[in-house]
């Protein structure tokens, strides 16, 4: 595990941040996404808030992700985690930052065929918690750049490959 400045990652650090992640996905699996909101890493949500024009336009924009998932045929059969294989401590905001590799699974019903199919995407969530204890809270790697997560956390390398960020991707599930 990475020691950006801080030293190396407690084994007991990397497997709360997995517990946390893995309680993130079954949130959202239940479909409550009012939980992605308020785990939400907060110096990030506020850069997301400004991005859409206050922390009310974000709520609600976010606020409608079930509905528009609904409208468009797609549901979540399940969101699985994987053990972290990077992890940084950074001293200078004296944070833990895990990066947890997830597996999500779900259905989408084709809205003109009625053809169901599944995929199953990977990706990762960057888990962040205050060294001194404290809830875990989230960015989803989705969309994330190297650039944003420098941006947030300046000590971190520059090269993708020492930052060990998880693979993203999807495929298809053949039945």
């Amino acid at each position: 595990m990475g020691p950006a400045e801080g030293g190396a990652v407690p084994p007991d650090v990397l497997s709360s941040a997995a517990a946390a992640t893995k309680r993130l996905g079954d949130e959202v699996v239940k479909g409550n996404y009012s939980y992605t909101i308020q785990r939400m890493y907060p110096r990030w949500k506020k850069r997301a808030a400004i991005r859409e024009g206050g922390m009310e336009k974000l709520v609600e924009k976010l606020a409608q992700v079930p509905r528009q998932l609904r409208e468009s045929g797609i549901s979540m059969l399940s969101f699985d985690v994987q053990p972290p294989k990077s992890a940084f401590g950074v001293a200078s905001f004296k944070e833990w930052i895990v990066f947890v590799p997830t597996v999500t699974r779900v259905r989408v019903i084709d809205p003109e065929s009625r053809q169901v199919r599944r995929l199953e995407m990977t990706g990762y969530q960057v888990a962040v918690a205050k060294q001194a204890g404290g809830e875990w809270n989230f960015i989803d790697g989705a969309q994330l750049t190297v650039a944003d997560l420098r941006s947030l956390f300046p000590t971190l390398p520059a090269d993708r490959e020492k930052l060990g960020l998880p693979p993203i991707g999807g495929r298809e599930i053949k039945n």
